[in-house]
């Protein structure tokens, strides 16, 4: 690369150090520029690391880069430019204490020259022993006669005293880089740990301050589902009285309560939706089955006060019976009175009286069964009707009623009560009147027959006192 080897062409003298390595400077300039080499560690990353050529010592201008490590610029394997090929005419050649043979510049590759950097001059052989220059660049041989000149062995002790305390400072200075890299990698990593804990403490409060929220955000909806569920309750629970107080209940709730209830807030609007339906249906088939109720009750108290009406007539008719068979008894008696009285005086006397008597009794007891008679053939004719009647005039009895009142067979209210014991009460008056009657011909006959015997008896006694006065002696 011509460019660059007018710029690196020439002698270069050691200048001082860098990143624990020489630096070297070329002895002249080039175009009012420095020529230096010198070498970079690894502190801006592995690419950068290695020796470099350039008119700054980290600069950012370059004109030749080689990745090597070694203590001293390597010889061969330079990149010309530094990121282009490695250029194989590019040659770094030392130089010793006295001056090297001189040699054509094409032997150095494109006219580069070989006094690049110094180097320690070469150990005088021993016995007189003469090293072999495989090896060593081209031109750089240790048998040159250099060694024979006067003070030689003395100089290379100089230098190599010299050398060796550089190289102990290199050592002491790469020792203190290495224990402050160490240092700072040491820092770095306690840095980098503090950040991390304080990361992750950061990350665990944000955690915690998110679940504080969750959980603050989740009570907010527990609470507002819970009074939703409360109203929706409440319509369901709603009466044909209550239902529009807990609609518009159900309105405001759900105005005021539903946004707060998170996700559910689709469900409770749906299901309150629902129930607000659902309650309308119910309180309207309440209205409707009050109405029909109403309506049935109504027609029943028209129907039982019909029924009470025609029972009345049934006891009253029956009553007009019993009071004619009660009457027809007390006949009986009076017209039986002769035969059947304790009392001599109303007792009769005769036998035509007696024969009269029976005839009238017997009349008398006709008629009593006849009036009986009538008053059960009335029962069982009207009976299936004020059975009816009765039934139909029964009313709901409270149940508080029911809890203090007996209640009879086939009565269920006061109504229908009162015509069963009146009609019970007639039927044991019928029931007595035919018992009388019977009783009152018994002993009518009894008493006639008494009567007969009496005078059959009287008789016999006439006839047997005739015959006795007929035959008395003493008479």
């Amino acid at each position: 690369h011509e460019t660059v080897a007018q710029i690196v062409r020439g002698n270069f003298a050691l200048q001082g150090e860098n990143h624990g390595k020489p630096v070297y400077k070329k002895d002249t300039q080039w175009n009012s520029l420095d020529v230096m080499i010198y070498y970079w560690d690894e502190r801006d990353g592995p690419n950068f690391c290695g020796w470099w050529f350039g008119p700054k010592v980290g600069g950012d201008q370059v004109w030749a880069y080689h990745p090597e490590r070694d203590a001293v610029p390597p010889p061969s394997g330079w990149k010309v430019p530094y990121d282009g090929p490695v250029d194989n005419t590019f040659i770094l050649q030392s130089s010793g204490a006295a001056p090297a043979p001189a040699a054509p510049a094409a032997s150095y590759g494109q006219g580069y020259q070989a006094q690049a950097y110094q180097r320690p001059p070469a150990a005088p052989p021993a016995h007189g022993y003469q090293p072999p220059a495989q090896g060593y660049p081209q031109g750089y041989q240790q048998g040159y006669p250099g060694y024979q000149q006067p003070g030689y062995q003395q100089q290379w002790q100089a230098y190599e005293q010299q050398r060796q305390q550089q190289e102990a400072q290199r050592k002491q200075h790469e020792e203190a880089q290495r224990k402050q890299q160490q240092e700072a990698q040491r820092r770095a990593h306690e840095e980098e740990m503090r950040k991390k804990r304080e990361a992750e403490m950061r990350a665990k409060e944000e955690q915690m301050k998110r679940m504080r929220e969750m959980e603050e955000k989740r009570r907010v909806e527990q609470k507002a589902t819970l009074e939703v569920r409360k109203i929706i309750q409440k319509m369901r629970l709603a009466t044909p009285e209550t239902f529009d107080a807990a609609q518009k209940e159900l309105e405001q709730g759900m105005a005021k309560e539903l946004p707060g209830c998170g996700s559910q807030q689709q469900a409770l609007k749906a299901e309150a939706d629902k129930c607000l339906e659902e309650s309308k249906k119910r309180v309207e088939n309440l209205l409707k089955a009050r109405q029909e109720e109403k309506e049935r009750k109504e027609a029943e108290e028209i129907k039982r006060k019909e029924q009470e009406a025609k029972a009345k007539e049934f006891i009253a008719e029956l009553t007009s019976l019993v009071e004619a068979a009660e009457a027809g008894l007390d006949k009986l008696k009076q017209t039986a009175a002769p035969l059947t009285s304790e009392d001599a005086d109303a007792k009769a006397a005769s036998l035509e009286e007696v024969d009269k008597a029976t005839a009238a009794m017997e009349e008398a007891g006709s008629e009593a069964k006849a009036a009986v008679a009538a008053c059960t053939d009335f029962i069982l004719e009207k009976g299936p009707e004020m059975k009816e009647s009765i039934s139909a005039q029964s009313a709901p009895i409270p149940a508080i009623a029911k809890a203090t009142m007996p209640v009879l067979p086939g009565a269920q209210g006061p109504a229908a009560n009162d015509t069963k014991q009146q009609l019970a009460k007639l039927l044991q008056r019928i029931n007595a009147c035919g018992k009388s009657s019977d009783a009152v011909m018994l002993a009518g006959k009894s008493g006639k027959e008494d009567f007969l015997r009496r005078d059959a008896a009287k008789k016999k006694t006439e006839e047997i006192e005739a015959t006795f006065l007929k035959y008395d002696k003493d008479k």
